[in-house]
Order: C-alpha cells, then sequence, then structure tokens
C-alpha cells in the first residue's frame, strides 16, 4: 500500500473538502490504468485548472514536477501489476475457496454468489462502498487492485445524510455492517442506496435484514462474538472477490 496510488486513494477517500486538489486526484485516479498517456494538458483540460495548481498538487505529494510524479506512477503501477499476476494465481484461488468452505461447512452458496457478484462487477461501471471507518478502511487493498484493473471504485467515509448518489443499474453498491447499526444511523444513506437501480450487497453478521428483497447478495458471516472475526471475514471475501474479477478478465 505504501506506493503513490495507495496515497492518492486514501487522500480522496478521507479529504473533507472537494477541492482543485481533490479534483485532480480523482482525475489521476480514474486515469490510472492509462498513467502513461496523461499529460499536463490533459489535466487542466479536463479538470479547469491551471499548470500552477498542478504543481502546487505535486509538491503536496512530494514531487517537484508532474513528469517525477507521473514516472513514480508508471514505475509503481508496473510494480503492482507483478504482483497481482504472482500472487492472484488458480492455486491461490483455490486455497481461499477451500477456506471459505471450512467457514459455511462446505456450503456452496456463498461461492456461487461470490462468482455471480464477479461478473457483475466485470459488467460493472463503478462500485461504491459504504459503512463505518474501521471496516471500511481494511478495503483500501481491494479499492487499490480494483482501480490497477481499471475499475472505478468509490469509498464512502462520510457519515453525512446530505450527500446524494446518481446510482445506476450499472452500478455495484457494497454495504458493510456487522450489527446493522450503520443501516440504521444513516438510515438516509441506506435509503437512497436500497431503491437505487444498483445491484446491492451487504456483508453483515445478523439475520434481521435478510427479508430486504432489494438487496441482491446478502452475505451473512457466521454469528461470532469477537468483532475482529467480522473485519478479517470482510477482508477475506474481498480477497476472494478480487482475484476471481482478476482471473476472469
Amino acid at each position: 500500500m505504501n506506493v503513490v496510488i495507495g496515497r492518492l486513494i486514501l487522500f480522496v477517500n478521507t479529504v473533507i473538502k472537494h477541492d482543485v486538489n481533490y479534483n485532480i486526484a480523482m482525475f489521476i485516479i480514474q486515469r490510472y490504468p492509462n498513467i502513461d498517456d496523461l499529460s499536463v494538458k490533459m489535466i487542466t483540460d479536463e479538470c479547469f485548472v491551471s499548470r500552477a495548481s498542478i504543481h502546487r498538487f505535486c509538491d503536496l505529494f512530494g514531487f517537484h514536477s508532474w513528469l517525477d510524479f507521473q514516472n513514480e506512477l508508471i514505475k509503481s503501477k508496473n510494480v503492482k501489476m507483478n504482483q497481482l499476476k504472482s500472487n492472484y494465481t488458480l492455486t491461490y484461488q483455490q486455497n481461499y475457496y477451500q477456506r471459505i468452505n471450512e467457514i459455511y461447512h462446505d456450503d456452496h452458496h456463498v461461492k456461487n454468489m461470490i462468482q455471480d457478484l464477479s461478473q457483475k462487477i466485470k459488467e460493472s461501471q463503478r462500485i461504491f462502498l459504504f459503512g463505518a471507518i474501521y471496516p471500511l478502511s481494511l478495503c483500501v487493498e481491494f479499492q487499490t487492485n480494483m482501480i490497477s484493473i481499471g475499475k472505478k471504485v468509490y469509498v464512502d467515509y462520510n457519515s453525512l445524510e446530505n450527500i446524494s448518489y446518481d446510482f445506476n443499474e450499472n452500478d455495484i453498491t457494497i454495504i458493510l455492517s456487522a450489527s446493522g447499526r450503520y443501516i440504521r444511523e444513516c438510515s438516509k444513506k441506506f435509503h437512497q442506496i436500497y431503491f437505487s437501480p444498483s445491484s446491492k450487497v451487504l456483508l453483515t453478521l445478523t439475520d434481521q435484514f435478510e427479508t430486504l428483497d432489494k438487496i441482491d447478495y446478502y452475505i451473512q458471516f457466521p454469528q461470532t462474538p469477537q468483532i475482529y472475526d467480522y473485519n478479517f471475514l470482510v477482508m477475506y471475501f474481498l480477497e476472494l472477490l478480487f482475484c476471481e474479477c482478476f482471473l476472469n478478465e
């Protein structure tokens, strides 16, 4: 995670003010797979910013120029792709599915949902993740991996209810809520997600929402008194989901 793209992702995830620097960072992230071709003129034209703004942005992240910044992004992208090809193999995938079978006692329902969801993601335009700060912080590697293969992934760290989203039928919305507290405390935002045309995924420990028929993928992890087990299973699920997407690109 200690690479430039990871720092950009953490910046856009957590910054409160969506200013010029936020817009530039988002533009770079969205075009990260084609970072080799990204020029200063493209950034100035698309973000409606000056060259001086780009220079200040590069300085904010410790670089003297856009060329230095771009070269580091290209280098980290190449390293990341080599890591993905090395790490995400069929053997790796099979080991993860074996562990899922142990957790769910050979229940193939979850495996089928993961495979179906990975196909949805392949066809999707955007992926959104919602939840409390700590569970979402565990998703940064998933977000970085997905962005590296050309997917647009947004993580909502803001609990404010007045933020509206223009979800469409090609979007995937993933809600992380172990006990259901996030859903109750951010009910307006949840309603916006729930009644949207997006494909909706809920990762939870509770069965209290399983009657909600607009949730397309209801993933209930095994009940446990240790909350860290939920967080571990979230990472496990997202890791396997990315592996499925990567191997079937």
